[in-house]
């Protein structure tokens, strides 16, 4: 299936050419990664699940930005109600993480299911309850992915036979309410600088972001350069079964206005 989703994906995105530097790099660790070994490949999965938790937990409540007035507000009243209601007290506001499913190859297919990542997050003191977003992918040519809420024995196949939530679907805008958003990649840079398998839907959908965004990779492919393009966008963390690598921070993101066709400010500048 990894074969199949590459053709389909670099078919359908128009964005290369066959020969460009950026191809070949994601064709020769995508090869590589069809040619890892199995068990060195699990024992690295379970280390990367492990980073991926430790970082995730240390960024809860860092991440977004869009929409803290209104929820400092709501905080408030919600105080304000419990001091008037004695021997009443507040359960935890959940908070919203996106991510994906790895499958087959993938960094953390066999430790990073989404029952293994709530569970492992919810071991950890302090936490509280996490609303988990899954992508959803849009029929038609590439576009910015969909959202659902993840509940346990939820996944079906979905487009190019990805597993995927089966609850409400949720507009590309949904993304815009997670903290904490994992995605999937071939390769990245010390920079943050991301490359994905061609198609796009990623670098449309983190147009909609504002938390803290993390690629998950194998460790061969954190590497020192990342060819890029003008619609390939920065990230927050790149972690890997060796490391956790963070550029610089930037400046805040914000969501883009409503309907607006420019991409999100706070992903779109250069990173040092």
């Amino acid at each position: 299936m990894e074969k199949g989703l590459e053709t389909a994906r670099h078919r359908s995105s128009g964005r290369g050419s066959l020969d460009s530097p950026k191809v070949a790099l994601r064709r020769s660790l995508l090869a590589a990664r069809n040619a890892s070994d199995p068990a060195l490949r699990s024992a690295d999965d379970a280390r990367l699940a492990e980073r991926l938790v430790r970082w995730a937990a240390s960024r809860i409540g860092t991440g977004a930005e869009a929409g803290a007035a209104m929820e400092a507000e709501a905080d408030a009243l919600a105080d304000a109600e419990t001091r008037a209601a004695p021997g009443t007290s507040r359960e935890p506001r959940p908070v919203t993480i996106a991510a994906h499913v790895p499958v087959d190859v993938e960094p953390g297919a066999t430790s990073l299911t989404p029952d293994a990542f709530l569970y492992a997050l919810a071991r950890i003191d302090g936490i509280p309850p996490i609303r988990l977003l899954l992508p959803v992918c849009p029929p038609g040519p590439p576009a910015a992915l969909q959202w659902a809420e993840y509940a346990a024995g939820s996944l079906e196949p979905g487009k190019y036979g990805l597993p995927e939530p089966t609850g409400t679907r949720l507009a590309p805008e949904a993304i815009a309410e997670a903290e904490i958003i994992v995605v999937p990649g071939v390769a990245a840079n010390r920079s943050g600088m991301r490359m994905g398998r061609g198609a796009g839907y990623y670098d449309r959908s983190l147009a909609h972001a504002t938390g803290l965004v993390a690629v998950i990779l194998h460790p061969g492919e954190l590497v020192d350069d990342v060819p890029h393009d003008a619609h390939d966008l920065p990230v927050d963390a790149v972690i890997t079964a060796d490391e956790v690598a963070e550029p610089e921070p930037r400046t805040p993101r914000s969501a883009p206005a409503e309907n607006s066709t420019e991409p999100n400010p706070r992903r779109a500048r250069p990173m040092k």
